[in-house]
């Protein structure tokens, strides 16, 4: 399921192939900055589809991440590879804490950092095929 370039995230390394999820949290992503680390972006193309592999047909990501940079650039990424995204904010708890917050988060919320989050619902999608190298 794996290559040697590539990890699998951890919350898909114990899964059976048949066990099959509703959804799946990421918070507070690590988000490797550096132009060529994009691959280990939790919500990288490589990772979504794999992601796609142990979610139900209209299972979701609830993402979220206190890092702008990598928010911006996740939306961006997620729809193109089958989710349809909702519930977008780039100030979660604006109005006061909502649902549960990891420590970081209550940490950032305390100092007055936005905390940003979309939900990514994984809708019906066929993998584009690669253009071969020389046809590009």
């Amino acid at each position: 399921m794996c290559s040697s370039s590539m990890r699998t995230p951890p919350c898909c390394r114990s899964c059976s192939p048949l066990a099959r999820w509703t959804a799946c949290t990421s918070t507070s992503a690590i988000p490797w900055p550096k132009s060529n680390q994009k691959k280990r972006r939790l919500t990288h193309g490589n990772f979504l589809k794999k992601y796609r592999q142990v979610l139900k047909g209209g299972g979701q990501i609830h993402f979220k991440t206190d890092n702008d940079k990598l928010f911006q650039w996740s939306v961006e990424e997620i729809p193109q590879f089958g989710f349809t995204l909702s519930d977008v904010t780039r100030d979660l708890h604006a109005g006061g804490p909502v649902g549960v917050m990891t420590d970081y988060e209550a940490k950032f919320y305390s100092e007055g950092k936005n905390i940003n989050r979309c939900v990514a619902t994984m809708v019906d999608w066929t993998e584009p095929e690669a253009v071969a190298k020389g046809e590009a």
